[in-house]
């Protein structure tokens, strides 16, 4: 399966009870929710994830094609 083209969103929220608890972390902590999308060359959906992180740290890497 070839990957045609790819976005990703990350929004800085934060914790509410259900994330908290799940992340071992207190309610309101800041989190990062990532959504992320892959799609195929006939544009069909490939996959689709909805992440969330703890908001302590966070590294962006990207690399941009030309």
């Amino acid at each position: 399966v070839e990957v045609h083209s790819a976005r990703q969103r990350v929004t800085i929220s934060y914790a509410d009870v259900q994330i908290a608890e799940a992340l071992g972390l207190t309610v309101n902590a800041p989190v990062f929710r990532v959504f992320r999308e892959f799609f195929c060359v006939q544009n069909n959906l490939l996959y689709a994830a909805t992440l969330i992180y703890p908001g302590d740290r966070l590294e962006l890497d990207i690399e941009f094609a030309v």
